[in-house]
Order: C-alpha cells, then sequence, then structure tokens
C-alpha cells in the first residue's frame, strides 16, 4: 500500500499523468480489502448477524449426542415435571368404635359409636347381622354413626348433601342444614314395614310442617301435620278418594319457631307421634296401610330447616354381629365387625304390653327405667314452707318406690311423670302417687326424683311416694309409671 501511495504522488508531481492498467487493479483490490473488513468488525467474530444465525440454527441444528443413562447415573426428572399418577397414595380409612366388643346390653338401643375417617372418603356403608346395606353420609373426610337410636334403616345428617333424596319444589343443603322453601322430599324404601322416623327441624317461617309415612309413591301414605304454628298436631290418611283427619290433638307451649325433635313409630296399626319426647298422638287404624318410604313437607309461604333424619328399629332381643366397610377414591378400602348381645331378661323393646319386675330394665323412648326397691316409711314430716321445718303441717305413712332413670340418647330430653304413677293389688286397691312439696322422710333426706331435663348419659336416682301406704298382707302389686306420656308397667312382690 505504502508503494502505490508514493507512486500516485510521484504521478502528481509528473504532472498528473495517466496511471497504468496495473496499478488501478491494485487501487481496487485495496478498497474490496477494506469494505471486507469493516463488514466483519460490524457482524461479529462469527461472520453472520443474528438474524441469518437464528434462521439456520432452525433449519439446520447441530446434533447432541449423549450416552444412555446406566442405574447409577439416572437421575429423577425434576420436580415441575408432569406425573400420571401420584407416588403418594391415599391411605385407607380408619375405622374407630368407642364400645367394647362382646359385650351385653340391657337396652334395644345399645351404646354403639363409630367414627370412619380419612383423606378422600367415598362411602360409608353398614351392615347388620349381613342384611342389606345402609348409606352412611360423610363429608369426604368424616362418618360419624350412633346407634343409641336403635338398628338404622336410613341416616341423614346432610353433611354429605341430598344425594339420595328425590325433590319436587325448592330444596337445598346449605351449613349442614336441609332447607325446604317449597314442595316435598322422598325418602327411603316403598318395602318398609314397621319403624321409627325421628327428625330434627326448625320453622323459621310460615305455619306448616308436615312428616308422611307409609307412603306407596302414589296416593296412600300417612301425614303427621301442624298447619297452625304448632297450635295443634294433626294425623292425617291420604288415599285415591282424597284424606281424612283420623285425630287430633293440641299442643300446648310448643314455641313454633324453636328446634323440635319429631319421633313416629309406626307398628303394625298402631300409629304415635312424639314432639320432644312427649307423645301427642296414639291411633290405631282399623284399615291400616303396611307398608311404604318417608316424605318431609311444608306449604304456603313456610320455610324448614332439618339437621337430620334418622330411620330405625329396636334391636331384638339376641346377639348381633354389625359389619362397617368404608373406601376412598384411590380404591383403599378398611372394614371392622363387632359382636354384641340384647339381653331378652332384662329389656321390654315392645309397644306397652310387656311387663318388668324388681331390678329389672325397661327401655322406651331413649330411657331406661329400673326398679331398684320398695318401702314403707312410718312417717314422713310434710312442712307448709321451707320456713317452717320446725313445725310439720301433716305426718303420713306411705310407700315409697326407689327408681333410676337414664338417658341413653344422643340429647337431652325432658323428665316428667305425666299423667303419674299408681299402683295396684291383688285385692283390688288403688294407692295413688304424691308430690310433696316441702318434705323429709324419717332419715331427714328430700329424696323425691327431680322432674327436671335429663342429659345424654346421665343417670337420676330418686324416689315416688303412695298414699296410703302399701297393705302389708298383699303379695303381688302392679306399678303403671308414666313418663312423658309413655307407659311402663312393673309387677312385683312388695314383701316378698
Amino acid at each position: 500500500i505504502m508503494e502505490k501511495r508514493s507512486s500516485l504522488r510521484g504521478w502528481r508531481e509528473r504532472g498528473k499523468r495517466m496511471p497504468r492498467q496495473n496499478e488501478i487493479l491494485g487501487i481496487g483490490l485495496i478498497a474490496v480489502i477494506f469494505i471486507a473488513v469493516m463488514v466483519s468488525g460490524f457482524t461479529g467474530s462469527d461472520g453472520q448477524d443474528s438474524t441469518s444465525g437464528e434462521q439456520l440454527q432452525k433449519e439446520t441444528p447441530a446434533p447432541v449426542t449423549t450416552p444412555p443413562p446406566s442405574e447409577e447415573t439416572q437421575t429423577p426428572p425434576p420436580a415441575t415435571a408432569p406425573t400420571a399418577v401420584s407416588s403418594a397414595p391415599i391411605p385407607a380409612p380408619s375405622i374407630r368404635i368407642d364400645s367394647p366388643e362382646n359385650v351385653t346390653y340391657d337396652t334395644s338401643t345399645p351404646l354403639l359409636s363409630f367414627i370412619v375417617a380419612g383423606s378422600g372418603l367415598d362411602s360409608v356403608l353398614l351392615s347388620v347381622d349381613g342384611g342389606e346395606n345402609v348409606t352412611v353420609p360423610h363429608d369426604g373426610i368424616l362418618a360419624k354413626i350412633d346407634f343409641a337410636k336403635g338398628n338404622p334403616l336410613f341416616i341423614e345428617d346432610f353433611s354429605g348433601g341430598a344425594k339420595r333424596w328425590e325433590e319436587s319444589g325448592d330444596w337445598r343443603v346449605e351449613d349442614g342444614k336441609y332447607i325446604a322453601m317449597d314442595g316435598t322430599s322422598d325418602f327411603g324404601d316403598a318395602g318398609w314395614g314397621d319403624y321409627i322416623i325421628e327428625t330434627k327441624q326448625r320453622m323459621t317461617s310460615g305455619r306448616a310442617t308436615a312428616v308422611g309415612i307409609r307412603w306407596n309413591g302414589d296416593r296412600n301414605k300417612y301425614y303427621i301435620q301442624t298447619h297452625d304454628s304448632y297450635a295443634n298436631l294433626v294425623l292425617y290418611k291420604f288415599g285415591k278418594d282424597g284424606y281424612t283427619d283420623l285425630t287430633t290433638t293440641e299442643l300446648p307451649g310448643v314455641a313454633p319457631n324453636d328446634w323440635h325433635t319429631w319421633k313416629i313409630v309406626v307398628n303394625d296399626s298402631k300409629i304415635q307421634a312424639f314432639i320432644d319426647g312427649t307423645k301427642y298422638i296414639e291411633y290405631s287404624d282399623t284399615s291400616p296401610y303396611l307398608n311404604g318410604s318417608g316424605q318431609l313437607s311444608r306449604w304456603g309461604d313456610t320455610t324448614i330447616e332439618y339437621d337430620y333424619v334418622y330411620v330405625y328399629q329396636p334391636f331384638t332381643s339376641n346377639p348381633h354381629n354389625l359389619t362397617i366397610f368404608s373406601n376412598n377414591t384411590a380404591g383403599s378400602s378398611s372394614s371392622l365387625t363387632v359382636y354384641f348381645t340384647v339381653n331378652a331378661t332384662a329389656v321390654n323393646t315392645g309397644d306397652g304390653d310387656k311387663v318388668g319386675g324388681m331390678r329389672e330394665t325397661i327401655s322406651r323412648e331413649g330411657f331406661n327405667v329400673t326398679l331398684t326397691r320398695f318401702d314403707i316409711y312410718t312417717g314422713i314430716n310434710v312442712y307448709p314452707s321451707t320456713y317452717k321445718r320446725s313445725q310439720y303441717l301433716d305426718k303420713k305413712m306411705v310407700s315409697a318406690i326407689t327408681l333410676t332413670v337414664k338417658n341413653v340418647g344422643d340429647q337431652e330430653k325432658p323428665f316428667k311423670l305425666d299423667p303419674g304413677a299408681v299402683i295396684l293389688d291383688e285385692e283390688g286397691n288403688q294407692y295413688e302417687m304424691k308430690v310433696y312439696p316441702y318434705m323429709d322422710n324419717d332419715l331427714g333426706i328430700d329424696d323425691q326424683i327431680k322432674q327436671t331435663t335429663i342429659y345424654p348419659g346421665v343417670e337420676r336416682e330418686g324416689v315416688i311416694y303412695f298414699e296410703p301406704n302399701v297393705k302389708t298382707s298383699v303379695r303381688e302389686v302392679t306399678l303403671f309409671l308414666y313418663i312423658n306420656g309413655i307407659k311402663y308397667e312393673f309387677a312385683f312382690n312388695p314383701y316378698g
């Protein structure tokens, strides 16, 4: 280049003589080299711009070779990699029983209690003595089963919705409550015969609510209904020709907007209806419907909430076995079987016709009642008031029955001796129950049984007094005891 520049300077000094052909070619070569250097600096050392490079990689990717993984070199996929099946399966549900196995109960409603728990709980079933499976409701995690009411045919607490109900109208489940805005909702089996329906409900607005029994799916059924905000309770019989009012009774003091427990007992031709443990209806139909399912109903602008519905039968006085089966959404399952016996010599599960004896227990309507002793008091002091215990109003000779009453249900129950109790002896004499507001016996103790609410699992003991005292000559007496309108009958020798 320096030589060419010197040549050019000489050309100019010689009067600007035209260069020769080889000199022109050299200048062109210099220009080409200069342009190539400038372009290379602009595009980078690899000789290609970004656009052409990317396009090249897409069209002709460089091959990548890796050796096949061995057992030593294999590594698990990263945590974000999708997997078709979880590597941690859901364990089988757990089943726990709160009562011992192989026990003997002196009640037709044994205190058996199960809890089934587990993630992804799919179904919980129970079977008594190998019979038909009964579905137990659950919320996907937990199911609770309480047999204090008896041998279950249908259990619903709405923890898992109301999938088994046939609804007509506006019904919904909200916060574990079944809410009725309009129409009817049907449940159960048309083949049910004798059974007990218990439901806890509250009327939040309006005036009319009803429970249907022995419904054949068409027109035949019975309805237990209040249509006037618990002023009256009515038993209706529906058929193809309309309906008949079979019997009506007043409901004194039943608050319309409180929670109330309804219990309806159907046994052959006899129908009984209880509200909060008090019997208001007992009726025997001369041409009864003997089978049918259940139905909930409301009318007009009434809104009702249901907390649970339970259909059951008393356990018979025999050995029994009970199996709980559960599974989850992963297909894991578990089961548990227990055995127990209902003692026939100590239990009265009938309709009021059977009789107990001294130191025997009769179980009805959630109470176990046991007669424990009979006494004659030579005198008790009866006072006009608590302020005049120094002066007794009267001194009486009375007979006394000591008894225990235990609430074996799952909620508190009122306990009232209504219409009271009487004793009849073999000679035809009658002895009346007496309640003394202020008294003490010759031991200085007021031990009259307290007629107030009894809570679940609580046993109360006390005395019932009778006037006059039972004659010492008799050898057979019968005690007729009424608790909340339910009769308990005991026969015994008072001086034996």
